[in-house]
């Protein structure tokens, strides 16, 4: 599951940091206003990924973990046959809707058409990519996705400097899709095809998976609103394209600095599956656990490092323009700390199949942010739509949290470790700012990054910030320099 986690982290956080260089680029090459409509071309593309799945890949990926984990394999094979036949459909779906935004008028034309074909070709991979993910199959996808993505960033600032502009980026995107499409479906046939050596009618797991899906549905439309800038719409709507920008900037930025923890949380919904259909509960409650608390010590001095030399950072990378993107910023980082244990916990709700609870909080939590939307955009533009948005990623993450510790029947938090890393983290950070606030500069951020780390490093060492039982279980798992690490920064038991 480490492993796994591990390449879906790389798998993740590789295509966030080549859209950061993009973005930069474009904010050179296209200023706040042209950045701003690409941003929201490609919020389109990324919606129809949420929206016209319909839930069928995160359906399936937890159905194929669960019949593996039950020794049904021929059946999933059938199963995941079946689903690839829904997923032609559905791509035929996506890139139909947007041609005829296209065909309204939507500017620039090309672009847009190039966007329908991006989004029915990145609708098709959700469907091989969900059964690698069920199967655990992390690493040959994971390269896949990095190699594509780096080559786009790197062709895009190309083009750009070429003078492509936003079609020209929308165009590359679209390659990276279709390489991306077919490193995939190549690596689902392979491992499929060795599931059994021919597939069964998946009968009631295609009746599961269906009934998931609906379910699925209801959370990426939770997941579309409330964590993928559905602000968008109402910033496009209320403001303009530079305030658009402003807010994509901020965003983006607090996105990459929680898809680390958030990829490491996610690999656990196919391993919750497969012991679930194992019928491990006991190894499920104490792995859920372990991730809620390492999930938070990570996410601690990322947030402290994010606060102290963020703001900074972003106007000196994206230029004078983008100094507006403080505020927006500072608001979003609130809740960074608690996202990755919420995605943890929904992995366990998803794992155990649970289908009323993300129904039950999607619908309150989408209807929260689209109220505050509704109330702070039209008059405070983008810092209203990082409060709205901020308030309903944490008012999300609590209630998720609270029941993914009752479905475990309870966690140990280890509280006194817990208080000790955060102090540590306010320290490393405090110590980040005043080097920033003394120096300024590219300097400053360089060597206030330098002495946070070496601050949280000493700190983590000296108040023991890591539990002892989670110190144990890192040396007896990992050994070597992990080991070495758990004995430093672990208390003694």
């Amino acid at each position: 599951m480490t492993r796994g986690g591990i390449w879906s982290a790389a798998a993740n956080l590789t295509p966030q940091l080549c859209a950061l260089s993009i973005s930069i680029a474009g904010a050179r090459f296209l200023g706040p206003s042209g950045l701003g409509r690409q941003s929201f071309i490609a919020f389109v593309v990324a919606t129809s990924l949420n929206l016209f799945t319909v839930g069928v890949p995160v359906a399936l990926m937890r159905t194929v973990g669960e019949a593996v984990g039950a020794e049904r394999r021929a059946e999933a094979r059938g199963l995941v046959t079946w689903a690839w036949r829904i997923g032609v459909v559905c791509a035929t779906v996506a890139g139909g809707v947007i041609l005829g935004v296209a065909a309204a008028g939507a500017q620039p034309r090309t672009a847009w058409l190039l966007a329908a074909a991006t989004a029915a070709v990145g609708v098709v991979t959700a469907f091989p990519g969900a059964a690698l993910t069920g199967l655990q199959r992390w690493r040959g996808m994971s390269v896949t996705i990095i190699a594509a993505n780096v080559l786009a960033a790197a062709t895009t600032i190309l083009v750009l400097a070429l003078g492509g502009g936003i079609t020209g980026m929308i165009a590359v995107q679209l390659g990276a899709a279709v390489f991306i499409l077919v490193g995939v479906t190549v690596l689902a046939r392979r491992h499929v095809a060795d599931l059994a050596p021919r597939p069964a009618d998946p009968g009631p797991l295609r009746r599961s998976t269906i009934r998931y899906a609906g379910v699925a549905l209801a959370g990426s439309l939770v997941t579309l609103i409330v964590f993928r800038r559905s602000e968008f719409f109402f910033l496009e709507h209320y403001a303009d394209d530079r305030r658009l920008a402003l807010y994509s900037v901020a965003f983006s930025a607090v996105t990459t600095l929680v898809l680390v923890p958030q990829a490491l949380a996610m690999a656990v919904s196919p391993a919750f599956a497969t012991l679930f259909g194992a019928r491990e509960h006991e190894r499920i409650r104490s792995g859920y656990g372990r991730s809620l608390r390492l999930l938070l010590l990570a996410g601690l001095p990322v947030t402290a490092g994010a606060l102290a030399l963020g703001p900074r950072t972003l106007r000196l990378v994206f230029g004078g323009a983008f100094a507006g993107t403080r505020a927006p910023l500072l608001i979003l980082l609130v809740p960074l700390p608690v996202i990755p244990l919420m995605n943890a916990s929904y992995s366990l709700i998803v794992g155990l199949g649970k289908a009323r609870f993300p129904l039950v909080v999607g619908t309150g939590s989408a209807a929260l942010n689209v109220a505050l939307d509704f109330a702070l955009i039209p008059r405070h533009a983008e810092i209203g739509a990082a409060i709205a948005n901020s308030c309903a990623q944490g008012a999300t993450a609590a209630v998720t949290i609270v029941y993914g510790v009752k479905l475990a029947r309870g966690v140990r938090w280890e509280v006194p470790a817990l208080l000790r890393a955060t102090l540590a983290s306010a320290g490393a950070g405090a110590a980040a700012w005043g080097v920033l606030d003394l120096l300024g500069g590219a300097a400053g951020v360089v060597a206030g990054l330098l002495v946070g780390l070496a601050a949280f490093a000493a700190l983590a060492v000296a108040l023991r910030v890591l539990a002892a039982d989670d110190a144990r279980w890192l040396e007896e798992s990992f050994g070597g320099r992990t080991a070495t690490l758990a004995r430093l920064i672990g208390a003694r038991a």
